[in-house]
């Protein structure tokens, strides 16, 4: 190691600096840009550009890069010449030179260097791939116009330095990535639901919200947000609330899950919020900064059931007519609102309910609502 350092005849504090800026990568809104640009800065590069695999991606290879944008260039190359391409399945995890895997006459008239890399003059090509720990591969290259000179033994040994550091933040971007891809599932299945969400902290300040409890505080009836806090309409229920917040909140590690819930009333004179509070465990380890402790669900009843007439259609094997009925039920509507609603006679929509009933094997209406309700439909 102490070798290779001097060999790359780098300062401690620019390999500090870049190896902070390739272990914030995964964080940024386009990853690793801020160490790709200054990659290629420190190598003299015309390109530094990062391959991950499709694991990792929303689809096929994920190609990062720094250098001049060509897309339609990258294009060819991804659509056509990629199967051709000699300078793939390297060695793992060493770095390579082209003009170690293929002799240099046969590499300039390869199809990939004359009708992609010359266009985007480039000469000399240097790559690593990545072993992961799951078996994919990430592709890490380097490249140099004609002018510019081959890469030497400094370059090669700053590359070779930080693989392994490369290796580990790809491993925190997939992590990062499938969990916020968890994430958004849970939150999309949650909003489905009608269910507002709010994360708050020790002091009781909201954190996060989901967009139902956006909807929700932005309607005022009822609950408000002030400086960051939840303020219920009446005094005695921001009491409970408040409680029942700093008792979640303090709640021990150790204990059992504590889940408290208690309604809010609605100066609008529409039906009450439910409101359910629980814990939030923290993380095994320390933890630093403010974090969420608490997590407080909020239910309108009278919000609309949020499925689709197709996926009722699909599910219970109902006609347009039908799910349209069905919904509409589901949401609280009496059997003569529904036919107004819809604009048919009472006798039509008496009709669709028995022929909704046989298909579903449901005797009334309560029965057709629960089953709605408790099956997937609320989630298409």
């Amino acid at each position: 190691m102490d070798a290779l350092f001097r060999q790359a005849d780098i300062r401690f504090a620019d390999f500090d600096a870049l190896l902070a800026l390739l272990q914030d990568g995964p964080f940024e809104d386009r990853p690793w840009q801020g160490w790709l640009d200054a990659m290629r800065l420190r190598l003299g590069a015309s390109y530094v550009s990062l391959l991950l695999p499709p694991a990792l991606s929303d689809g096929g290879w994920s190609a990062l890069f720094a250098g001049r944008a060509e897309p339609d260039l990258t294009a060819r190359y991804t659509g056509s010449l990629h199967a051709l391409d000699p300078f793939v399945n390297l060695p793992r995890d060493r770095i390579m030179a082209v003009e170690e895997l293929i002799d240099e006459p046969d590499w300039l008239a390869s199809a990939v260097y004359q009708s992609y890399l010359a266009p985007l003059g480039v000469r000399y090509l240097i790559g690593a791939d990545l072993a992961l720990a799951d078996g994919r591969v990430c592709r890490f290259r380097v490249s140099r116009g004609a002018g510019d000179g081959r890469f030497g033994t400094a370059e090669r040994a700053l590359c070779t330095l930080l693989l392994p550091h490369l290796r580990r933040a790809v491993r925190i971007h997939s992590t990062v990535e499938a969990l916020e891809t968890e994430r958004q599932l849970h939150c999309g299945t949650v909003e489905r639901l009608a269910v507002g969400t709010l994360l708050l902290d020790g002091r009781g300040k909201v954190v996060a919200a989901n967009r139902v409890a956006q909807d929700i505080l932005s309607g005022d009836d009822g609950l408000q947000l002030i400086n960051d806090a939840l303020r219920p309409h009446l005094r005695r229920e921001r009491q409970a609330l408040s409680d029942l917040i700093a008792q979640a909140a303090g709640s021990e590690a150790d204990q059992p899950g504590l889940v408290a819930g208690l309604t809010l009333s609605r100066p609008s004179g529409r039906s009450p919020y439910g409101v359910l509070v629980r814990p939030l465990r923290p993380a095994d380890g320390l933890v630093y900064g403010a974090r969420p402790v608490a997590v407080l669900h909020i239910s309108d009843p009278e919000r609309q059931v949020g499925a689709s007439p197709a996926v009722i259609r699909a599910l219970f094997n109902l006609t347009p007519a039908e799910a349209g009925l069905a919904l509409l039920l589901a949401d609280g509507i009496t059997l003569e609102e529904a036919a107004v609603r819809l604009g048919s006679s009472r006798h039509t929509v008496r009709s669709q309910l028995r022929s909704i009933f046989a298909k579903t094997g449901v005797t009334c209406q309560t029965e057709l609502v629960r089953l709605i309700l408790r099956s997937v439909a609320p989630l298409g």
